[in-house]
Formats: structure tokens, C-alpha cells, sequence
């Protein structure tokens, strides 16, 4: 069984509930708010400061993520981005094309224009969070995952369940 924690999250208005998506993650409680019909999808308020300080984590260290994206000993990269500007959602394959990242979509969106699979083409300045495992096997980024799970689940959760993602090879890095 594949395991994966990956989450996402919406920005939206000040005011107004954030999306985030949360695929094959440890058993979720009740206090968290669902989407109606979607028990992947979280939601979650843009003005959430934990959430929004894990955003800018992400941006601060891109810079690791893009140096594991040419690094051939690094694996299971994936990042999340603001599909629509509003949900936030993971992209797998990824590639760099200068100051953009491409990839597929690994989620199944909310918003009904966009399906799982699907190319796209993101700024380097849209990247919202990552993930990817180094060549000893360590895990890095997940800084939104991080915020959720540990929130469920109790502060420090995610550091024992994020190297269990590190276990598998889920894609070799073909982005040299």
C-alpha cells in the first residue's frame, strides 16, 4: 500500500474557509471540517497563521527542492500550488522549465475544469509546499502536512510518519 500524506490548502479571502486536500493520511478525527461529499478535503481559514507560516517555510527553502530536482539520487518529488489561485493541490513528475515547475496533477481537484492528470505550468513564486526524499532516504518539506496531521493527531506526529514516505521509490528523478 502506498502511503502518502498529501495535503493541501486554499487561500481565499480573509474571511472565507480554505481547501485543503489530504490523500491516504493517518485516520482523521471529527473536529476537523470537510468539504460535503469529499472526505480528501479539508477546510481551512486563509488567515490561518500556522498554515501561512509553513507556506513561507516553503518558499524560504525552494531552493533545496530545486537543487533535489537535479540532484539524480533524489525521489518522490512532488509540490503543491494554488490551482485557480484558491486550491492548493500536489503535482507530480515534476520538471523544472526556468523559473517555472511542470508537472501533473496527482490530485482530483475540486473545481470541475481541472482533472487528475493534468499538465501544468506553475511559477517558481506559486509553490506553496513540497516534498522529497534525499539519497540517504531522509524526508523534506511536507510543511503544511506537518500543521494538519500534527494538529490531528498531537505536535510531533508527522516526524515519525514522514520518513515511512521515504520507504518506497514512487517515482524515479528523471528531472536532470
Amino acid at each position: 500500500m502506498r502511503l502518502g500524506l498529501v495535503l493541501g490548502v486554499l487561500a481565499v479571502s480573509l474571511s472565507a474557509p480554505a481547501l485543503a486536500q489530504h490523500k491516504n493520511a493517518p485516520p482523521t478525527t471529527q473536529d476537523i471540517p470537510r468539504q460535503e461529499g469529499r472526505d480528501d478535503v479539508l477546510l481551512i481559514r486563509s488567515l490561518d497563521e500556522e498554515v501561512n507560516d509553513a507556506i513561507a517555510k516553503a518558499q524560504d527553502t525552494l531552493p533545496d527542492f530545486l537543487t533535489a530536482l537535479g540532484n539524480p539520487d533524489a525521489y518522490n518529488l512532488t509540490f503543491k500550488f494554488p490551482l485557480g489561485d484558491n486550491e492548493h493541490i500536489w503535482v507530480t513528475q515534476v520538471r523544472r522549465d526556468g523559473d517555472h515547475l511542470t508537472g501533473i496533477l496527482d490530485n482530483v481537484p475540486i473545481q470541475k475544469q481541472w482533472k487528475k492528470g493534468e499538465a501544468v505550468r506553475v511559477p517558481l513564486g506559486k509553490i506553496s509546499d513540497y516534498f522529497y526524499c534525499d539519497a540517504d532516504g531522509n524526508p523534506h518539506g511536507h510543511f503544511t502536512t506537518t500543521v494538519f496531521i500534527d494538529r490531528e493527531e498531537g505536535k510531533g506526529f508527522t516526524a515519525t510518519v514522514l520518513p515511512r514516505l521515504c520507504a518506497e521509490r514512487l517515482e524515479e528523478n528523471q528531472n536532470v
